[in-house]
């Protein structure tokens, strides 16, 4: 189900495996830089669980989660910790190691890195008053994405930015925003613009967006900017040469900076 990359180079997968290159196998593992397995990760995982998502930690300790649980796992598998929380919609490591977890009906948490929750956040089960989908952080802010009309007692539109403390950006300036569903968030990390991964047909009054659609760092929608996805997508990725990468459910597209085809 996911895929990450160490620093290292080294490539951590996670889902419901049972074999690889013919020899059983757990629901993590690691492969070398060759693609052969790497047997020193040895995931020590909860009877029943499956690993549907995945981040990992500047610590190098892996997350993983599916719809209740958290789970954190040392650099080479040793279980360390586990969080319970029903609704679970996405998991951020932060770069001190603290995690923020969202949840479908609303709920935005930050915990600290032994998984107690983190009382310099205003933690609330209703943060957002409808589904919030994904966070992602941009510098020294956090953005989060879904389904919602008021984020902290505050009108916003299926998008929102925020302090590292919770509190909602007032300059970040999405207009009318969108009345429709955007399903995750990816940040250029050179730039600050945000992708969004989304099913919205229009943002802040223009229409024709489907797929993915680009803001500028201060929330402002890029009305040239409608690359060809074919579908929507699950991931984006950023080239050295500057071009980008999505990948879903219908395979991979490539396209220039501003959209086209390559």
């Amino acid at each position: 189900y996911e895929m990450v990359q160490q620093p290292d180079g080294k490539i951590i997968l996670s889902g419901d495996i049972d074999f690889y290159d013919s020899k059983s196998v757990g629901k993590v593992i690691r492969l070398n830089l060759d693609g052969s397995h790497d047997r020193t990760l040895k995931a020590n995982l909860p009877a029943g669980f499956i690993p549907v998502n995945m981040e990992l930690m500047s610590s190098r300790n892996i997350l993983l989660y599916d719809y209740s649980r958290v789970i954190k796992l040392g650099p080479n598998g040793g279980l360390k910790s586990t969080l319970q929380i029903n609704g679970i919609s996405s998991v951020l490591p932060l770069p001190n190691d603290k995690i923020m977890v969202t949840t479908w009906s609303g709920g935005l948490y930050r915990y600290k890195a032994n998984f107690t929750l983190d009382t310099a956040f205003p933690n609330q089960a209703n943060f957002a008053d409808g589904p919030i989908a994904d966070v992602a952080i941009q510098g020294s802010q956090l953005v989060i994405c879904g389904s919602f009309t008021t984020v902290n007692g505050v009108a916003k539109n299926d998008l929102a930015r925020l302090s590292l403390n919770g509190t909602v950006d007032s300059t970040f300036d999405t207009g009318m925003g969108t009345n429709d569903w955007l399903s995750g968030i990816v940040i250029n990390p050179v730039d600050g613009r945000i992708y969004l991964l989304t099913y919205m047909n229009a943002f802040d009054g223009v229409a024709g967006f489907f797929g993915m659609g680009r803001l500028d760092s201060n929330g402002a929608i890029d009305p040239l900017f409608r690359p060809i996805t074919y579908s929507q997508p699950t991931e984006i990725f950023f080239t050295s040469d500057h071009k980008i990468v999505s990948s879903g459910y219908s395979g991979i597209v490539k396209f220039n900076d501003d959209g086209t085809p390559v």
